[in-house]
């Protein structure tokens, strides 16, 4: 899998702004209400600890394009 240093919150369409994995601290409200995706090419992210440290992964089923510059090497 993937990740992404940011994701853009998207509730109803509309892009609420972007945050950093360790901005979420808790699932809350935004994670039932909206989603995380890429700001660059729109892959829906999702939000989870790997190895005690916040981040935003893709899904394994997405994939970003191929010059997203968002995209962690």
């Amino acid at each position: 899998m993937s990740s992404v240093k940011e994701a853009v919150y998207i509730h109803c369409g509309t892009r609420m702004g972007v945050f950093k994995p360790e901005d979420i601290t808790k699932f809350s409200y935004m994670h039932s209400r909206g989603f995380f995706a890429c700001p660059g090419c729109g892959v829906k992210v999702f939000h989870k600890s790997q190895r005690g440290q916040p981040t935003f992964v893709v899904s394994s089923t997405n994939t970003h394009t191929y010059d997203c510059l968002y995209k962690e090497q």
